[in-house]
């Protein structure tokens, strides 16, 4: 055992400090705002301001509003279709998307009729990299991706399997294990399982030495997630599916990287190129165990030679428009707040649960939507341009916070520096409380469908 290191604690005492202070402030003053001048809506209610939730809650008004907001544009594209031997196949134009019509049918003009060319053939042989280990952000992600769970409910779950002795610690940022690790204990254990007996046996018989990938994460506490021990229980019950897609990545990051053939096969038609590519799997290796969770189409087409002329081919305009920004997913909204180092991966489940419970956001069918009290909040402020709100503001501290903890930095000199910045936009609030109530009332009047 190592002394304590003082200089995380000072860390962690520093953003204790930073936040109640800032949170209760804020709390304070917007809920007494509020209550004031809309009794009917938040008569004796609490308007609480967190400064992780507000920055959470941003990346979702922000997302709503480009999507609202979006103004579909009309493009034009050439289509190219082939057929070879009986196989039809689609090409892609080299310049994709043009916004005005004259152009492309001037194109199309110069281009149709003309000999279609086998331009460039090329084939390399390439990989997709075996996962990093697992660690809780990930985990998170990927749950919500293909089981449609929050996060917070992964959590529980995961806690819930940890506590049965299933599976390790599930609340850790590392993405390496330690030098070391036991990996055929492990995989021994796992094997037990009929799920993946037959891989784990393909692995210990192939491989001397595990090792994996080191991922640039490592909180220096808790090794990645894996399982521990065999699952026996229901493997239909949505704890088995955690406890799956941990064993899973856990053998998949274990395992080779897959190895398959790419071929790129360029057209030309007068001066227009279009572009046709496939992969064939070589050797499918971790893809083998992740197959449930690993998106991965292999796509063949036909062997042609540089130089070839194709006669049977249909060349045409097609129209299409542009699409708004899909609203976030919890596994987008996940990465956005780990990008811009909003909470930990410990917490972030915390954040997105809190908006939720204090009406400032839904989800519903998988993405997120603000309410009309959330967007309210949000754009209220920003019209004040108060930068608590602001995901970079909560990243800059964050960044303070690594000072404390490397020890570049005393604790209390970064608690004053954020103490004044509290207090210049507590002050920027109170002093302009009538413009923000303003501002309030319009937007929450306009946004009247979010209720």
């Amino acid at each position: 055992p190592e002394r304590p290191n003082i200089h995380l604690k000072e860390a962690v005492n520093a953003r204790i400090e930073i936040d109640l202070r800032s949170g209760s402030a804020f709390t304070i003053l917007q809920s007494m705002l509020l209550q004031k001048s809309f009794p009917d809506q938040f008569n004796n209610k609490i308007i609480s301001y967190g400064p992780c939730q507000f920055p959470t809650l941003s990346f979702i008004v922000n997302r709503y509003l480009q999507n609202s907001n979006f103004i579909n544009t009309n493009f034009w594209f050439l289509d190219l279709n082939f057929n070879i031997n009986g196989n039809k196949l689609s090409a892609l134009w080299n310049r994709k998307n043009i916004y005005d019509i004259n152009i492309v049918k001037i194109l199309f003009e110069l281009s149709n009729n003309n000999k279609l060319e086998v331009y460039s053939v090329i084939n390399k042989k390439s990989k997709r990299l075996r996962p990093l280990p697992l660690n809780t952000l990930d985990l998170q992600k990927n749950i919500s991706k293909y089981f449609g769970l929050s996060s917070s409910d992964t959590m529980k779950i995961a806690e819930g399997l940890y506590n049965k002795g299933l599976i390790s610690y599930p609340r850790t940022e590392t993405q390496s294990f330690p030098q070391k690790f036991d990996f055929k204990e492990v995989i021994n254990e796992i094997s037990l399982n009929s799920e993946y007996s037959s891989y784990s046996k393909f692995l210990l018989e192939n491989n001397i030495n595990f090792s994996t990938r080191v991922g640039i994460k490592n909180d220096k506490s808790h090794p990645p997630i894996y399982p521990v021990k065999n699952f026996d229980g229901d493997r239909l019950s949505i704890e088995f599916k955690v406890y799956d897609l941990i064993s899973r990545f856990f053998l998949a990051s274990c395992s080779n990287d897959l190895i398959y053939e790419e071929k790129t096969i360029i057209l030309k038609l007068a001066s227009e190129l279009f572009t046709i590519s496939g992969q064939k799997i070589i050797e499918n290796n971790f893809l083998s165990i992740l197959m449930p969770f690993y998106n991965f189409k292999s796509k063949t087409i036909p062997d042609l030679l540089e130089g070839m002329i194709i006669t049977d081919y249909l060349l045409e305009i097609k129209e299409g428009k542009t699409s708004p920004p899909k609203l976030l997913s919890e596994s987008d909204l996940l990465t956005l707040m780990d990008k811009n180092g909003i909470g930990t991966d410990a917490t972030m489940h915390d954040h997105i649960k809190t908006i939720q419970d204090r009406n400032y956001a839904i989800n519903k069918n998988g993405t997120f939507k603000p309410t009309q009290l959330g967007i309210a909040l949000i754009e209220s402020y920003r019209t004040l341009d108060i930068p608590l709100i602001d995901p970079i503001n909560r990243s800059q501290t964050e960044i303070d916070l690594q000072k404390i903890s490397k020890g570049i930095e005393k604790k209390e000199v970064i608690i004053q520096k954020w103490i004044n910045k509290i207090d210049q936009s507590f002050l920027q609030l109170n002093n302009d409380k009538e413009k923000f109530i303003k501002n309030f009332k319009e937007i929450f009047k306009k946004h009247y469908n979010l209720s």
